[in-house]
């Protein structure tokens, strides 16, 4: 329990490294650019993230799943090159139909993006996408800490990319560019160290892509509502209400991304006891983790909600200053965040794909509704409102999975002991 808890926080430890960088990288976009500039930033990258999304087919997830079951085999390799060639097939087709969007719409479709921002965003697409997939990889093996650091090498190589820019006077296009700089950076890095251990030979397996398209398409519900619950609000705020209020939102939310980078590292780490241990023995320290990391997150909301409001405008600016009630209200989310971010990795494991879907969609859904409902009327805040109802309903399908998880637990601790 104690290595575990060290493992997490030394993971956590070295993503604060990234979260000072993306500190600075927040403070330096919001001066430069302005509310304005950081919308149009938020609006191309939402767009792109959102193919990313859709087109991964959450195989990072089913991969980790294949390898958990394949436990003590040779699986990395067949895995390895069977991601990489779906990943250059997912990118030819997705290029393909935003290119078609474009030319059929007249680039009405992408509302205020320019042709040119919009080649600049969709380099990203295949960076995003294998950054799914070799961090699941990265967890399957155990290794987070080599994850870790690889992602602090390119989030710094971004960062001074983009302080060069900023020195220079580049405008929008050159966040744009530093972003990719950076993935370009974590996605070689990642590749050479998956080459050294499988030697350079790289293979596909048939069976292999058959299983991890069959688990994706029963996965991959999750993955999209998951995307409406955090990223479709920015859409609706962006076509109802412009990119300024698009810009003040988007703050508000990288924040707290920001702040769950304890519970995300605490999911990778157990992903990783997952496939070593199998879901039902790593439940045994997941429940107490569970517990320690939900607590850790209530006193960081506090904190936060107290120097908020000078913590945005030191950062951002005065012109941010509409983001702060927007910020504090998004913080009673973290709890559901947090619960939702560690029990992701019992309901992969045990490959409960089919229900943790439909209830992942069936709340983006309602999120999308409540949203389309909401931010018309009521802006920024009424997008928030419908994320705490969500959040709120997935603290309970959560807490529900860690109920039937310890009864599960107990019941295979009996057999045991009976024998």
């Amino acid at each position: 329990m104690n290595f575990l808890l060290k493992k997490i926080f030394f993971t956590s430890g070295t993503k604060f490294y990234s979260l000072i960088i993306g500190f600075f990288t927040l403070s330096l976009t919001a001066h430069w650019l302005g509310p304005q500039g950081r919308g149009l930033i938020a609006s191309s990258t939402t767009l792109v993230s959102m193919f990313a999304t859709f087109s991964d087919l959450s195989l990072g997830q089913v991969a980790i799943h294949i390898a958990t079951n394949k436990k003590g085999q040779l699986w990395l390799s067949p895995i390895f090159g069977s991601l990489l060639l779906i990943l250059i097939i997912i990118t030819f087709i997705c290029w393909s139909v935003v290119f078609v969007l474009f030319i059929v719409s007249h680039g009405k479709i992408f509302n205020k993006l320019t042709i040119d921002i919009i080649c600049i965003s969709f380099i990203l697409l295949p960076l995003l996408i294998w950054d799914q997939y070799s961090s699941s990889l990265f967890m399957a093996l155990d290794n987070v800490e080599v994850y870790n650091r690889i992602l602090i090498s390119g989030k710094t190589a971004g960062f001074i990319f983009l302080v060069y820019s900023f020195f220079f006077k580049y405008g929008v296009k050159s966040v744009l560019f530093s972003m990719i700089f950076s993935q370009t950076i974590i996605m070689l890095l990642g590749l050479k160290f998956f080459l050294s251990i499988i030697k350079g030979k790289i293979t596909f397996s048939i069976p292999i892509i058959k299983a991890l398209l069959k688990g994706g398409l029963k996965l991959h519900l999750n993955s999209i509502g998951s995307f409406m619950i955090m990223y479709t609000d920015i859409i609706i705020i962006s076509y109802y209400h412009g990119l300024t209020i698009t810009g003040l939102y988007q703050l508000a939310i990288q924040l707290i991304s920001i702040l769950l980078i304890i519970p995300i590292s605490t999911s990778m780490i157990l992903y990783g006891q997952i496939v070593q241990k199998g879901p039902e023995m790593a439940w045994q320290t997941q429940r107490k983790i569970l517990v320690y990391i939900s607590l850790l997150m209530i006193i960081i909301a506090l904190f936060a909600k107290l120097f908020s409001n000078y913590f945005i405008i030191f950062f951002a600016g005065e012109k941010f200053y509409p983001s702060v009630p927007i910020f504090n209200l998004m913080l009673f989310a973290l709890i559901g965040m947090t619960f939702s971010n560690i029990m992701a990795s019992q309901w992969i494991g045990r490959g409960l794909f089919i229900y943790v879907s439909v209830l992942t969609i069936c709340s983006g859904i309602g999120n999308f509704i409540l949203g389309l409902y909401l931010i018309p009327v009521y802006g920024m805040k009424g997008a928030v409102w419908g994320t705490l109802i969500t959040y709120t309903i997935s603290v309970i399908i959560n807490g529900m999975m860690a109920i039937w998880c310890e009864l599960q637990y107990r019941k295979v601790t009996l057999s045991k002991m009976s024998k």
